[in-house]
């Protein structure tokens, strides 16, 4: 009996010692799991997506649209949104063909365009692709509501308008500063989005000349462009292009030649024009390059270019690349697609757009030794000029281009967009108010 006992315990024992054994392995292995995907989660989420990424004509090279999109996939590569992406050109006849074969290999998780001439096979082979995610540069693709494009397609727009105002403002204070009856702007092709940089800019010169009044009146005395009827003190030219410099050249010539002391280039490789016709303005005159006519800048900080470049009114393709990758990258793409209607807006308020200052430039700088663009020994030298030019005017010019960008931030203020809101801000009843 005695032995029985002992074998039923010792059996007992055996039999809780495997349990409890099994229970600790069991244990073990489930801290060993947990600690493997946690570590595989971490690891995904450093490792980041891949990315396509289609230039504009002309691709890398340009300092400027192209090579401002590559410059937001090597930052989002930098911040573990991407982990690696590939560059592309396409032409528009050969497009359709691309995006397929990018859509069709499901090696992407985000396929970006940076070009026009996409826009539209874009929308078709989304459509095609319902489990790819697509993103298209400064417009969306006309899309089916319902359709697949629908849910996996992100616009993104710029708020062109509230930067151009910013230039506008810039531009009726250096107006009044060295007494010059006239700004100008020299636009591209017309269209709505162009209409943005020319009301936003008219619109702007409005503000700043209204801010003078309210502000130092005294200043306005007997000023050539307070004299000048409002209709009649922006002269504006659509060129009908973006890469034709000498058309560019020619508009800006003939609005430095009726007055315009300050002159917005809003027409991409054609508005180089404006800077050439500027600085020949300069030399053929003899005239130092702190004093007028001036040039603004677009879409890059363009800044360094002459020294007679006041500002540039940026549009930020590499922040709105960078943010475009993070959303894909923590799984908020399709959110953003469906709560916001399809757009990513980039504004004052998320640095989306941007009136360069220093720190902007040094940034570029930077930015133009790494793609050669600009040589380093000539750094220096574009810093000082930059320094010199801008001290030559006023503190106020700053502080008050800095209040209304807190007022439109703010939403206290809400710059015309007809691009964004064509009923709203009929682009010929602006005209009718400001020319």
């Amino acid at each position: 009996m005695l032995d029985t006992l002992s074998i039923e315990k010792n059996e007992r024992g055996t039999k809780v010692k495997k349990v409890i054994r099994s229970a600790l392995i069991f244990l073990l292995l489930s801290i060993t799991v947990s600690t493997v995907y946690t570590e595989g989660e971490k690891e995904k989420e450093a490792v980041g997506i891949k990315l396509a990424l289609i230039l504009g004509a002309g691709g890398r090279g340009d300092l400027g649209w192209n090579d401002l999109a590559w410059r937001g996939a090597e930052m989002a590569k930098e911040r573990g949104y991407v982990r690696d992406y590939s560059l592309m050109v396409s032409s528009s006849g050969e497009i359709l063909s691309l995006l397929n074969s990018l859509a069709s290999s499901g090696e992407y998780d985000l396929i970006l365009s940076n070009g026009w001439a996409y826009v539209r096979a874009l929308g078709q082979v989304a459509n095609q692709f319902p489990d790819q995610n697509f993103a298209q540069m400064d417009t969306r693709p006309d899309i089916e509501p319902g359709s697949p494009a629908d849910k996996n397609v992100l616009g993104i727009v710029f708020n062109q308008e509230q930067m151009s105002a910013l230039a506008g403002a810039l531009a009726a204070f250096t107006a009044v500063y060295h007494d010059f009856p006239h700004v100008g702007v020299v636009l591209g092709t017309e269209g709505a989005i162009l209409h943005d940089f020319e009301i936003g800019y008219k619109w702007g010169v409005d503000w700043g000349l209204k801010w003078l009044e309210n502000n130092m009146p005294d200043l306005l005395k007997d000023k050539k462009i307070v004299q000048t009827p409002r209709t009649e003190r922006v002269l504006w030219t659509y060129t009908g292009t973006f890469d034709d410099p000498a058309k560019g050249k020619a508009a800006a010539q003939i609005q430095i030649d009726k007055g315009a002391g300050i002159i917005y280039q809003a027409a991409g490789g054609t508005g180089l024009g404006v800077f050439t016709a500027v600085e020949d303005y300069h030399k053929e005159n003899n005239i130092p390059f702190t004093k007028p006519p001036f040039a603004i800048g677009v879409d890059a900080d363009q800044d360094w270019i002459n020294p007679y470049i006041l500002a540039s009114g940026m549009k930020r393709v590499d922040i709105a690349v960078l943010e475009t990758c993070r959303l894909v990258n923590e799984g908020k793409f399709r959110q953003m697609v469906s709560e916001n209607k399809g757009l990513l807006s980039m504004n004052l308020k998320n640095n989306g757009v941007y009136l360069s200052d220093e720190k902007m430039l040094e940034e570029f700088l930077d930015f133009g030794i790494k793609t050669g663009a600009i040589k380093e020994e000539k750094v220096s030298e574009i810093v000082k000029n930059y320094r010199e030019l801008r001290n030559s005017l006023p503190d106020w010019f700053w502080k008050a281009i800095g209040e209304l960008e807190s007022l439109i931030k703010d939403g206290k203020v809400e710059v015309p967009s007809p691009f964004s809101n064509p009923q709203k801000y009929n682009i010929r009843d602006l005209r009718r108010i400001y020319g």
